[in-house]
């Protein structure tokens, strides 16, 4: 379990490093790839205030990748999570966001020893079951979207 201070630190660290990324040949992809994980940043933590994490999961996953998604479960670091997203291929502008988006609050939870699963349906159940796992939620994407925003223009 890693203190709440390693957490920022490894949100801005993922933030920071996706927003230095080429993640697509074309400058102009790149940005739209990027300014959409900038509104999911900007769109999301009101939706997980009013509505949860277990359904702010589910619906990230309706919209992303369940691939990428999962690689914030899996990855041991910010890079390794980022090799995750670059070796699966063209991703749509929302695709990316989404997915982006919750790779990075699912590996902060982990990292925090907030959850333990390995699936997003192991950590959906997680969230309805430990009021911890929502506070900690919460906590996590404000902190993702200042970053988000202060890393990644309009």
């Amino acid at each position: 379990m890693e203190s709440e201070a390693k957490i920022v630190d490894l949100i801005v660290s993922c933030v920071e490093k996706t927003s230095s990324e080429t993640l697509d040949k074309n400058p102009e992809n790149d940005k739209k790839l990027k300014r959409s994980l900038r509104s999911r940043a900007r769109e999301l933590p009101s939706e997980l205030f009013s509505r949860g994490l277990a359904y702010v999961l589910a619906y990230i996953s309706s919209r992303g990748s369940l691939r990428i998604i999962e690689a914030g479960l899996k990855a041991d670091s910010c890079d390794q999570m980022l090799n995750t997203i670059k070796d699966s291929g063209k991703l749509s502008e929302t695709e990316f966001g989404y997915s982006v988006y919750g790779a990075i609050l699912l590996l902060s939870l982990k990292k925090a020893g907030v959850v333990r699963g390995n699936k997003l349906s192991e950590v959906i159940r997680e969230a309805m079951a430990k009021p911890e796992v929502e506070i900690a939620a919460q906590a996590y994407a404000e902190w993702i979207k200042r970053f988000v925003e202060a890393y990644i223009e309009e």
